[in-house]
């Protein structure tokens, strides 16, 4: 989405910049996520044999949507300002 903005708003900071790509796609990461959670928590509690694939599949659906959102895009911004 990033790519996008910077081709739509060349004249646009990238903090601004990042911060709309961000909001543009907040709300379907957020939902495409709860949706693979609420998918592996059924899997969790339904069978003995993938309980623990299932529950490594939790932590990793969490982790990757936090990461998404709250590490990738200030790393981002931090990695590309001048000094």
């Amino acid at each position: 989405r990033m790519r996008e903005n910077v081709r739509l708003h060349p004249r646009m900071g990238l903090s601004e910049l990042i911060n709309k790509s961000v909001n543009e796609t907040l709300s379907r990461t957020v939902i495409t996520s709860l949706t693979v959670l609420a998918a592996v928590i059924i899997l969790y509690f339904g069978g003995f044999a993938i309980k623990d694939f299932a529950f490594v599949m939790i932590i990793g659906v969490v982790a990757g949507t936090y990461s998404t959102v709250a590490i990738a895009t200030p790393l981002l911004f931090q990695l590309t300002q001048k000094k």
